[in-house]
């Protein structure tokens, strides 16, 4: 029970300590100034305005929460190790599992807030244009959460390993990039021969594959009883992977 309060007392700090930041209120404006701007190509599409708003509102709220949620994996715990601080949190009794699990919980409760508040206003602009509630947008939502819970784990796992913040959040942008194009990646991989192809079907587990949580792109059929049991296995084997990883270097870390 102890340890628990310990990570939900991190966690907490830690998103405070995010929602706080100029670059947080920065995303939140912008964000809603481009899902705005949406009406203007909805209007403009006519008999397709419904669809438009929706998929290019989506479209953006993923995007930018992309960006941000990933630069906050890159930089959180390292700028703690440049900055000291870190020594300030472990000299009491809290664990490095349980510092590492309360900061990834955090950035997970971080992308959930930035599309409940991105989510809400472009809800509120579909019912201003007379719209109504989109089908499973709810789970659209969610399945956009697990995305960035999987490619926030990745990143927080690459700054233990990687030289740089650059460095992380480039190999961050191409897994991201890359696990949206799974399919065509491993149909790359099967024309190619040799140890070149070897190599390459070895590599391709290592790139999550976020075309499982694709809902926006077929919203209206949705996804089977098995898609949704293989979406949430999914993200549960990304995220324990990583974290296991990433607490064994942790761990491994003098201070």
């Amino acid at each position: 029970m102890n340890n628990i309060k310990v990570v939900l007392t991190v966690a907490h700090h830690s998103l405070r300590e995010y929602c706080k930041n100029k670059l947080f209120a920065i995303l939140i404006i912008f964000s809603l100034f481009s899902i705005y701007a949406s009406l203007l190509v909805g209007i403009m599409a006519v008999d397709q305005e419904y669809r438009v708003l929706t998929d290019f509102g989506l479209g953006l709220m993923e995007l930018l929460a992309f960006v941000y949620i990933v630069y906050m994996s890159a930089v959180s715990i390292t700028e703690e190790f440049k900055l000291k601080t870190i020594y300030l949190v472990l000299s009491r009794p809290v664990s490095k599992n349980a510092y590492l699990l309360g900061r990834i919980i955090s950035l997970f409760a971080l992308a959930a807030v930035i599309l409940a508040f991105a989510g809400s206003f472009q809800l509120l602009l579909l019912k201003f244009r007379g719209f109504d509630y989109p089908l499973l947008y709810h789970k659209i939502i969610l399945l956009m959460w697990m995305k960035l819970a999987i490619i926030c784990s990745i990143t927080v796992f690459l700054s233990f390993i990687s030289t740089s913040v650059i460095t992380t959040v480039i190999i961050s942008i191409m897994l991201w990039t890359l696990g949206h194009f799974a399919p065509e990646t491993k149909f790359m991989i099967e024309k190619t021969q040799g140890l070149s192809q070897i190599f390459l079907k070895s590599s391709f587990f290592l790139i999550p594959n976020f075309q499982i949580y694709n809902l926006k792109d077929s919203y209206d059929i949705g996804l089977s009883a098995y898609d949704n049991f293989k979406a949430v296995t999914y993200l549960f084997a990304w995220v324990l992977a990583t974290f296991s990883f990433s607490a064994f270097i942790f761990r491994k870390k003098e201070f």
